[in-house]
């Protein structure tokens, strides 16, 4: 056994220096969202108004669509890259405080909600977005993080993409916008391997002095 440890050793860095082809996909599972005076959005239940996702991270867009979630977003995983970027929701207006938003966030069997209360009135400029430090669900070995995070009052960017329920297309006043920054990191696959590498050297080793 002694003769093929370098071998295996090779063999095995190889094997898990290669891309994560096989790793298991996240996913954007739901938003809800909440405000006052009763105020529910989500993407989950037919009685409340859709939350919409544009891959355009500019909320001044003039053409955010296709969402990532239409046509139809009840029940409708959103797959997600890993990396950092920033996406845009839009909702249909209602009521004037943001009372918090939870996002519920999937990779492979894990399942886990990252929630940023707020309770203050929707922002009304067109300023930097808050930053939301500690936004972080570790899913299995996957983190995730919502780096920042925060809705728009209505007549900020005066967009009108989205109406009430789960319809798309103008109507029911001008839209809620909020803008996302998620970052997903994931083991480097390199630091992997190169822990087994060190392992099986010390094991030959010992074999060796045995």
């Amino acid at each position: 056994m002694r003769h093929h440890l370098p071998v295996l050793a090779i063999v095995l860095a190889a094997i898990l220096l290669q891309p994560a082809t096989s790793q298991a996909a996240l996913t954007l599972n739901n938003i809800q969202h909440f405000s006052d005076a009763g105020g529910v959005w989500n993407n989950t239940n037919p009685g409340n108004w859709a939350i919409w996702v544009s891959p355009d991270s500019n909320p001044d867009s003039a053409n955010p669509r296709p969402f990532l979630n239409e046509p139809n977003p009840l029940n409708n995983p959103i797959a997600l890259p890993y990396g950092t970027y920033t996406l845009t929701l839009y909702k249909n207006e209602y009521a004037s405080i943001d009372q918090g938003t939870v996002f519920t966030f999937q990779d492979g069997a894990n399942v886990g909600n990252i929630v940023i209360n707020s309770g203050a009135a929707y922002l009304n400029t067109n300023g930097p977005v808050p930053l939301t430090p500690g936004a972080t669900v570790m899913l299995g070995s996957q983190k995730v993080s919502i780096l920042s995070f925060g809705w728009y009052e209505e007549n900020v960017f005066l967009q009108d993409f989205v109406g009430q329920q789960q319809n798309l297309g103008a109507g029911g006043g001008f839209d809620h916008v909020a803008v996302l920054t998620i970052q997903a990191l994931v083991p480097e696959p390199a630091t992997i391997g190169l822990a087994l590498m060190g392992g099986l050297a010390m094991l030959g080793r010992r074999r060796r002095v045995a």
